[in-house]
């Protein structure tokens, strides 16, 4: 599914061994999960669940409001946010999408459900951290996630406890920016968050000035910038111009 190639592609990444996952992810009830869909029969996603060993198993109506005539209609390479209802150690997962409590519940139309499918975009990204590094993450109350709230207030963010994180936001610079600065995180004291991500967003807009700058017939980036090409491939150059400058941070 063409769609889904980032996330494939990171995926793989991650099977070959990510540079920042140190440590596999062994499932405790209760916890929150991001993973793709590998497989589907009439009754069960299968799921595949990156940094962990074994694979989940979620109903097909284990969502909020769902039934057998309204339900979500998921794919392979979807990518999904769960809640493992039940660990066991060297057998599946037991996963949902369905509020512990039903009285914080939503349905799964309204848009508003914690748990599901997480929408694939040009603005959205997947990125794997280790395990330890998240769990200083999902305290919404630590320093760099209310510094994002701040610089990107419309942005989403969903974090798995087995290392992965779901991000989208307004344009694929500002999510960049976000991704990078969630690993940068892992290496920078939580006094330094907040200075790390303005650093992160100062950095990007001045490179912003200095592409948007450059007129047709210059160098940009290695490449030749023309008016034939109508402003599209000056505008691909610039824009990698600028995801590379956010990345070296």
């Amino acid at each position: 599914i063409k769609k889904m190639n980032y996330l494939a592609e990171k995926v793989a990444a991650i099977r070959n061994g990510d540079a920042l996952v140190t440590k596999r992810y062994n499932g405790f009830e209760g916890d929150n999960v991001i993973g793709l869909i590998q497989d589907r029969t009439a009754e069960i996603y299968k799921i595949e669940i990156p940094n962990a060993s074994v694979t989940g198993l979620l109903g097909i109506l284990d969502f909020d409001g769902a039934s057998q005539r309204n339900r979500p209609m998921l794919n392979p390479g979807d990518c999904v946010y769960c809640r493992v209802q039940r660990a066991r150690p060297g057998l599946e997962m037991d996963l949902t999408c369905k509020e512990k409590h039903k009285n914080d519940a939503k349905g799964w139309m309204t848009k508003e459900a914690r748990y599901g499918a997480l929408p694939s975009s040009e603005t959205s990204y997947l990125i794997c951290c280790s395990t330890q590094h998240v769990k200083s993450l999902i305290n919404e109350k630590t320093p760099l996630i209310l510094a994002l709230k701040q610089q990107f207030p419309h942005h989403k963010l969903k974090i798995g406890a087995n290392g992965c994180c779901w991000i989208n936001s307004a344009t694929t610079i500002d999510t960049t920016i976000i991704a990078n600065s969630i690993r940068n995180a892992a290496s920078v004291p939580e006094s330094q968050h907040a200075s790390m991500l303005s650093k992160l967003i100062a950095n990007v807009h001045a490179k912003a000035t200095l592409a948007t700058s450059i007129p047709p017939g210059f160098f940009v980036d290695g490449g030749l910038s023309t008016e034939k090409d109508g402003g599209g491939k000056e505008a691909n150059k610039r824009q990698k111009l600028l995801l590379s400058s956010s990345e070296e941070q």
